[in-house]
């Protein structure tokens, strides 16, 4: 093999590998996205103490879980903005 067939396979490696890092980015933000909007809806559905009785079933603070449904808060008010 000579050093242009090793430098063409290192850059093929390479653009795969950003490729699934992009892939691998979205999903990471999707999933986020999700969960915000996922504990916004539960903390609004259980009502008051909602928040403490959520942060104590994934095990987080309150005050982290509240700032995570806060954000999803935000993303859903967004949406319906945007409508």
């Amino acid at each position: 093999m000579n050093r242009t067939d090793i430098a063409y396979q290192a850059k093929e490696r390479a653009e795969k590998t950003h490729a699934a890092y992009l892939e691998a980015e979205a999903a990471y933000k999707e999933a986020t996205v999700a969960r915000q909007v996922a504990f916004a809806q539960a903390i609004d559905t259980m009502g008051r103490g909602g928040q403490t009785v959520l942060a104590n079933k994934v095990g987080l603070s309150a005050p982290t879980v509240k700032g995570i449904a806060d954000r999803g808060r935000q993303i859903l008010a967004d949406r319906e903005n945007s409508k």
